[in-house]
């Protein structure tokens, strides 16, 4: 008996100096019995687990501590890699002798300038007054937006503005006989040629997609020969986008090259964003090399028009045009150019 305890007294005193160990799990070989001579064994097992958890525990805290730092460093050589690609940029803005801000602004207007290339200002609606119209005539000058196309009503305002101001290098185009086309083709030729007397840079005139009708072909093309040929390489068509089908766009895009018209704009209306895109996927299968597409729609966001630029499109004429210059200027903070 006293043997028995004796052995007893070992493996309580084995197990506190494992239960001391500063581990959060310990696992035991199978548990002793009475029986059991093996008592220094279990110790020491139970030891060098032990050890091990406590390996193990220290390997993930390094493992941890390395994650946080391994991103610290990916930042800090990407931001010293960021820097560097831009030396020249920096460089640069000291040759120059102008601060970087300043440098940065003239740099993302340069580059919202050539979007606004592409880019024109339309005025189609009823009572426009001539300060607006001023307005529209500063804002495009300083965004330098392709053109502006607007109702012969307008243009003698819009015209004395223009030389006023002496901004030979805006283009200022006449849309005739917006919205339907329904006028006789002599009302369509007499207002061509009063606008053409105002000094206007191009013409657009507008045509019922009827006239693309088997029937009424042969007098379409007579008539966008004329068209063509009363401001020659600056003359197009205009013709409501809604109201083609595949045929159709075929029809118009073959008469176009074969009459010499400059440009064909593709009216959409009050078309949504999503329907303007979906139609004009389909009028680009048919995408001339000779003709300029235009786009005449409600497009509201610069994203929908790098969208659109991306399909193929190479004018998007919009009410929103100074809107979206503008949006623009104070997205990317720009300071040097105030719009009105």
């Amino acid at each position: 008996m006293l043997g028995l305890k004796k052995k007893e007294k070992k493996a309580d005193e084995a197990e506190k100096k494992v239960d001391s160990a500063d581990v959060d799990v310990i696992i035991l070989p199978a548990s002793l019995d009475e029986n059991t001579e093996n008592v220094p064994a279990v110790a020491e097992e139970a030891h060098v687990q032990t050890e091990k958890n406590v390996a193990l525990r220290d390997t993930q805290i390094e493992s941890v501590t390395e994650e946080k730092v391994v991103p610290a460093k990916i930042y800090e050589e990407k931001r010293k890699d960021k820097k560097a690609d831009f030396s020249a940029f920096y460089e640069l803005a000291r040759l120059l002798n102008t601060d970087i801000e300043s440098f940065k602004d003239e740099c993302c207007l340069f580059q919202i300038k050539n979007l606004m290339h592409r880019l024109g200002k339309v005025i189609i609606r009823l009572n426009v007054t001539d300060s607006e119209l001023a307005a529209v005539v500063d804002n495009s000058a300083k965004l330098e937006t392709s053109e502006i196309l607007l109702s012969p009503a307008y243009l003698p305002a819009l015209v004395r503005r223009v030389e006023r101001e002496k901004l030979e290098k805006l283009n200022i185009c006449a849309l005739i006989d917006f919205p339907f086309g329904e006028s006789t083709f002599k009302s369509k030729m007499t207002n061509v040629k009063d606008v053409i007397k105002t000094g206007v840079d191009g013409v657009t005139v507008m045509m019922p997609a009827m006239m693309l009708e088997r029937d009424n072909l042969k007098n379409f093309k007579k008539q966008c020969r004329k068209i063509s040929r009363s401001l020659k390489n600056r003359a197009g068509i205009a013709v409501a986008a809604q109201d083609l089908n595949e045929d159709a766009i075929k029809t118009l895009v073959k008469t176009a090259e074969k009459t010499a018209l400059a440009h064909v704009t593709f009216i959409f209306g009050e078309a949504g964003e999503q329907e303007l895109k979906f139609k004009f996927g389909t009028i680009l299968k048919y995408k001339s090399k000779k003709v300029c597409f235009k786009i005449l729609g409600n497009v509201m966001r610069p994203e929908a028009v790098m969208e659109l630029f991306k399909m193929g499109a190479e004018t998007i004429l919009t009410p929103y045009a100074d809107d979206i210059g503008e949006e623009l200027l104070k997205r990317f903070k720009i300071k040097c150019l105030k719009l009105r």
